[in-house]
């Protein structure tokens, strides 16, 4: 959901228009549209029966393989995160000294 932060000095006065600015610009029937999939329902919830019957032992080597490289790849992003963010402090510092 889009959040519109109110501001101090709002050039609308009037407190109907201000309510309608801050509304989403998309009806939640658009965002949520069950009623237009129903179909899917019965075919997914057939497919997941399936699935959670079959659940791969700790010692399958596919399952191995699988959670060392999920490991490797939430420690990656984890690191991307950091440096994404160390970056952004040392913008607004930059920035921040040159004002």
């Amino acid at each position: 959901m889009l959040r519109v932060p109110e501001l101090a000095h709002s050039a609308v006065c009037n407190s109907s228009e201000r309510a309608a600015s801050r509304r989403s610009p998309v009806s939640r029937q658009d965002r949520l549209p069950y009623h237009k999939h129903s179909y899917l329902s019965p075919y997914l919830n057939r497919i997941l029966s399936r699935l959670a019957d079959y659940i791969p032992p700790e010692t399958d080597p596919r399952r191995v393989e699988f959670n060392k490289l999920h490991h490797c790849s939430v420690m990656f992003g984890g690191a991307m995160l950091l440096l994404g963010l160390a970056g952004m402090y040392l913008l607004v510092r930059e920035i921040t000294a040159n004002s």
